[in-house]
């Protein structure tokens, strides 16, 4: 129920936003739409100071191995600097995201808290899932200046297709690309 009234409110949050948003997003195939052009991506990762901006996937070509690789690399897991190839629709889910941003006129950043996780990582940290999708490059934990955790987890569901977490106290959502499913941290 509690659950219920969350999403329920962070829908209408979204809903009254997404309206808006240009007639392209409003379209019956947005995602597509959105889809369909270069995907470049500019990623933050706060731990290490980073930026990283690439283009994973260009229109005219398809994927770019390049900005594939540059993708890894932001999305490795840093504590024990190993990486893998990220799942290309993890990819996708955080350009759709970055894209809904830039249309409501934010900013467009994205930081990555916890992207590739090795599993003596994921073993060290305290209530991580023993088969977490980080350790398969399918999930990203992020944060969101001025976008607030309603707002994100609403958007992530949207446009994901896959696994949400929303963390309240901690300010994050964990987005992967595995079964759909929903989950809140208090």
């Amino acid at each position: 129920m509690v659950m219920h009234a969350f999403f329920k409110s962070a829908f209408l949050c979204l809903a009254v936003s997404m309206s808006l948003l240009p007639t392209l997003v409003q379209a019956e195939d947005w995602k597509a739409r959105l889809l369909n052009q270069d995907r470049c991506l500019t990623l933050h990762r706060p731990e290490t100071r980073e930026v990283s901006t690439f283009c994973y996937w260009l229109k005219k070509t398809g994927y770019n191995v390049e900005g594939y690789r540059k993708a890894n690399w932001v999305l490795r897991d840093w504590q024990d600097n190993k990486q893998v190839m990220m799942d290309n629709h993890l990819l996708d889910t955080l350009f759709l995201m970055q894209q809904w941003l830039i249309l409501e006129g934010r900013s467009g950043r994205i930081d990555i808290l916890s992207g590739y996780r090795t599993p003596s990582h994921n073993a060290r940290l305290d209530g991580a899932a023993k088969q977490s999708q980080h350790m398969n490059g399918k999930a990203a934990d992020i944060y969101i200046p001025a976008v607030s955790t309603r707002l994100l987890a609403a958007m992530s569901r949207i446009i994901g297709s896959g696994g949400v977490g929303i963390y309240l106290k901690k300010n994050y959502v964990h987005v992967d690309t595995a079964n759909v499913r929903v989950w809140v941290t208090r």
